[in-house]
């Protein structure tokens, strides 16, 4: 959506036991439930929810809805079986919203669109004099809950039992502002940037890094790894051709941003510093742009230590085990030599590797089977693509350069890469679609 927050306020489902109610319907007949979603119990809880507006010329907010959950037709029981029924896995700590949850009169409506209808009427913000069909610029929204209950103690004697959620608030900031965050906060807020090529929400990163410029070769294994993890982060850049076929990597230019007379090299900006940075090595960059942007878009490195450990294991082995012993380099020293072909080699290397890879990938399917399911659906077991990823595709590009069997070797590892090439941001970094590509 638009715009979410989240209160900091957890309130267990046992505490809400007391303030369990009858829903506004009482009983389900239109629609009435199949037999799945039949309750026994069918009942809510009485959770008074308000929502209020604070514009920017408003000395104070005006509450603008005020509705109840009772007011849900289908209770959360029902939403959690109906969200699972397809196999979907719960685990602790997933969210999952009620959606909208309005009442029968006009200011019990869950949400400003119906309010408005739509637009085509005013919703009056309460002795303000100010109407909104839309929320504006600078407004501030404020969503509270709570419950109250008159219950009787041991003794008998009637008390007031209270429940509060706390309080939500969040305020809109015109389109590619730049939020001060306060230090002490900073790791609750995140930074809307538009600017310095960012494409999405950011980490404090995108203020400080800018400017970038990826210098590299189409076909190099390293620089597309590195155009994937681009990617992954919604960075733009500035893509500078080095042609290592034709020996531009040994350039005095070149060796100057890398000392290895390699590719890729990823030139940044860095406003602390006021200078610019020369970063190499593929993975090391990819970490880099992982810990820069820990928010933005995809995720290169899981945040679970077992999870960020698989990752690393198979990069490691791809970019150990494999791509160096198929590089240009070694393979020229190996022809000069005489003594082997150089294609069988590489045939030879990358089929042992990816062998490797093929047998880890599936242990660790079929160790995560009972808890995921079909949800592990990329190359470390991960529900979305990773540094793993990253290092696969190119090294299976360069796998029928050299005639290796892929369906005999990997079978799995083709179905990887199939999901992987579904994703626009992936597919889009193939070597042969990129400005220098020989094709």
């Amino acid at each position: 959506n638009f715009a979410t927050s989240i209160s900091p306020w957890i309130v267990p489902y046992e505490a809400l036991k007391p303030f369990t109610c009858e829903t506004i319907s009482r009983v389900q007949q239109d629609p009435e439930p199949l037999d799945y979603l039949k309750d026994p119990n069918y009942s809510s809880f009485d959770i008074d929810l308000t929502v209020s507006i604070q514009g920017q010329d408003m000395p104070q907010a005006e509450q603008v809805c005020r509705t109840n959950m009772r007011n849900l037709y289908w209770n959360i029981k029902q939403q959690l079986v109906h969200h699972t029924v397809t196999g979907c896995r719960m685990r602790p700590g997933d969210l999952l919203g009620t959606g909208t949850i309005s009442g029968g009169e006009q200011d019990s409506l869950g949400s400003l669109l119906e309010m408005s209808w739509r637009g085509t009427r005013d919703v009056p913000l309460g002795s303000s004099g100010e109407n909104r069909k839309f929320l504006k610029d600078f407004d501030k929204v404020i969503m509270r809950g709570k419950c109250q209950n008159k219950v009787q103690d041991s003794n008998g004697n009637e008390r007031i039992l209270s429940l509060g959620f706390g309080e939500c608030n969040g305020k809109i900031f015109p389109a590619g502002s730049i939020i001060e965050s306060n230090p002490a906060h900073v790791h609750l807020e995140q930074e809307v940037l538009a600017a310095h090529g960012v494409s999405q929400v950011a980490s404090m990163g995108a203020r400080r890094f800018h400017t970038w410029k990826l210098y590299g070769y189409w076909r190099s294994s390293c620089t597309w790894r590195v155009r994937i993890a681009l990617a992954a982060k919604g960075i733009k850049y500035e893509y500078v051709p080095i042609d290592i076929s034709k020996g531009d990597q040994h350039d005095s230019e070149h060796e100057n941003r890398n000392r290895m007379r390699q590719v890729p090299t990823l030139e940044v900006y860095d406003e602390e510093a006021k200078t610019k940075r020369l970063l190499s090595q593929s993975l090391a960059i990819i970490e880099f742009l992982e810990e820069t942007f820990p928010n933005s878009g995809c995720s290169m490195l899981p945040k679970d230590p077992i999870e960020r450990m698989r990752v690393r294991q198979i990069s490691e082995i791809i970019n150990s085990g494999i791509q160096p012993l198929q590089n240009l380099s070694v393979l020229k020293a190996i022809s000069s030599n005489g003594q082997m072909d150089s294609k069988d080699w590489a045939h030879k290397a990358i089929s042992k590797g990816l062998e490797a890879v093929e047998v880890l990938a599936l242990q660790i399917l079929e160790e995560l089977k009972e808890d995921r399911g079909n949800d592990s659906v990329y190359l470390a077991g991960t529900r979305e693509p990773t540094m793993a990823d990253a290092c696969l595709i190119p090294q299976l590009y360069n796998a029928r350069r050299y005639d290796v069997d892929l369906a005999t070797t990997c079978p799995h590892l083709l179905e990887v890469e199939k999901r992987c090439n579904k994703l626009e941001w992936i597919a889009s970094c193939h070597a042969n679609l990129q400005s220098d590509a020989q094709v």
